[in-house]
């Protein structure tokens, strides 16, 4: 009887907000973290954090971390308005890996249980970068939603390089060194293989190599 309540008061502490919190706190160290502007929110109260860079430059700007999370040596730029980053829970990412937003309005989010080597991810010109739950992401993956420099013809002068929301379903796995570029939908359960280049979309439960 007294080896069940020991058990279900260590199980209560477990599950606590409070204590879970406080144990986030305790291990994360070396952070550096810099807020400019107004309106600015950086939450990340529940995860572990180790010898990351979150840097905030605008206004009315949501950075989002869940519980569970841990990121270690990762670098966090956000530079505009409106701008919104929600990693849900029990998400890793390693070190060396860049989340960098700018522009306004822009969207990114990652999918719970994922896991995230050394990611550079690039959101910018207002539009998303969704990532499902449950997905792996290899060392050197690039994922951007934009060229980031505007290329315009030279008869009409029009713009042919437009950025355009990526979006990647749950339970997918993207190989080392590959691209996922602009405008892309990859369909849930499907495999990117290493160092490809994906320009276009892929359906559900694929291969693309």
């Amino acid at each position: 009887m007294f080896k069940v309540k020991i058990a279900n008061i260590k199980e209560n502490l477990r599950k606590s907000n409070f204590f879970r919190t406080l144990y986030a706190k305790f291990l994360s160290r070396g952070n550096s973290i810099k807020l400019t502007g107004n309106h600015n929110v950086f939450d990340a109260s529940g995860a572990i954090l180790k010898q990351c860079s979150v840097q905030i430059d605008g206004n009315n700007n949501l950075i989002l971390i869940d519980v569970g999370c841990y990121l270690q040596g990762v670098k966090i730029f956000v530079q505009g308005e409106n701008l919104k980053l929600n990693i849900a829970k029990s998400v890793f990412i390693g070190s060396g890996s860049v989340l960098w937003m700018e522009n306004s309005n822009g969207v990114l989010e990652i999918g719970e249980y994922s896991s995230l080597e050394k990611v550079g991810i690039a959101v910018a010109e207002g539009k998303k970068v969704i990532l499902g739950k449950d997905c792996l992401v290899s060392y050197e993956v690039d994922i951007r939603c934009s060229d980031s420099h505007a290329v315009f013809d030279q008869d009409t002068k029009c713009r042919i390089n437009p950025a355009g929301n990526v979006e990647i379903g749950d339970h997918v796995w993207l190989g080392a060194k590959s691209m996922i570029l602009k405008g892309v939908t990859i369909g849930g359960g499907s495999v990117i293989g290493a160092g490809a280049v994906v320009t276009k979309s892929v359906c559900l439960e694929c291969q693309y190599v």
